[in-house]
């Protein structure tokens, strides 16, 4: 996104501080150039919301919700692509979203917010005046947790000192990494982007997510907790959660306080047998169940 130094729209400079140093990247070849495809990272902890609870979203997850409306896609919408996003009606824009989500009056100021998250703007192709960041893809709002407000006074560098700044091709990198159309209803990300607009509807820009926003047992379905369960034991072939059994869901929380708790190795359990917890309860057995078949298949 071209900004000068005082965050004003501007024709010589690009704010590269949330771009991970575009001006320090090598240039690698046709359709990414100095654009990272950050599409195949996976949430890399699954117990973290979007939003911590009793705390007010991100401008970013703010933008994220609004573009998952469908009674704004007239308004503002996603490329199909999925990796850029534009304002269709300004003036609607500053009238329907602004005021609610933003707090801001003018499409002045919400590009300055947007520079300030690291946002850059097409200036030619066939996605010229759409906005783009490579951790802001559709149906991916995980990947926002790593975005970060740079300050505009930071690694402001001229464009001329980019040897042949190009800008990525989305079209041909979208053939090669697609992104999700959309968040799936049941998908925990998309039950907590619904709830971000719920909170902001009712209280305004101000709102704060209620406490009972973090994520919970109870708020992922079996399926999930099984394939999450299954992707993090298999990232780790040498390792067993200590205490095995219980739900796939407390496999994951005993990963996570071993990886809090040690600083080298996670502590190692004998091979025995998983203990099938009692009553017989699915979700009881649904822990060992994934290490046991891991087991075997190793």
């Amino acid at each position: 996104f071209i900004t000068n130094n005082m965050g004003k729209i501007s024709s010589d400079k690009i704010d590269v501080s949330s771009h991970s140093q575009i001006s320090q990247r090598v240039k690698m070849s046709a359709p990414y150039f100095y654009y990272k495809d950050c599409s195949q990272e996976r949430e890399e902890d699954l117990m973290t919301p979007l939003v911590k609870p009793l705390h007010s979203p991100s401008f970013v997850m703010k933008l994220h919700a609004v573009l998952m409306r469908d009674d704004l896609k007239s308004i503002i919408s996603w490329l199909p692509h999925g990796r850029s996003w534009k304002i269709i009606h300004e003036r609607e824009f500053e009238i329907r979203t602004l005021p609610i989500y933003f707090n801001l009056k003018k499409i002045s100021s919400f590009h300055e917010q947007a520079a300030e998250w690291g946002f850059q703007r097409f200036k030619t192709g066939p996605d010229q005046g759409t906005f783009y960041h490579e951790r802001f893809l559709r149906g991916l709002p995980h990947l926002c947790k790593k975005m970060k407000n740079a300050s505009l006074s930071r690694s402001m560098v001229y464009v001329e000192h980019i040897e042949e700044f190009v800008e990525p091709n989305f079209w041909q990198i979208s053939s090669e990494h697609p992104v999700p159309e959309k968040l799936d209803p049941q998908d925990v990300q998309s039950i907590e982007l619904k709830k971000i607009n719920e909170c902001i509807l009712d209280k305004g820009h101000r709102a704060k997510v209620p406490a009972s926003f973090m994520r919970k047992k109870k708020s992922m379905s079996l399926e999930i907790q099984n394939e999450a369960a299954k992707r993090i034991v298999s990232e780790r072939p040498n390792r067993r959660p200590v205490g095995g059994g219980g739900t796939a869901f407390s496999v994951l929380a005993k990963f996570r306080r071993q990886d809090l708790n040690s600083k080298h190795e996670i502590q190692l359990e004998p091979e025995t047998k998983p203990k099938e917890s009692k009553g017989g309860e699915r979700g009881g057995r649904l822990g060992s169940q994934v290490l046991a078949q891991l087991s075997n298949s190793r």
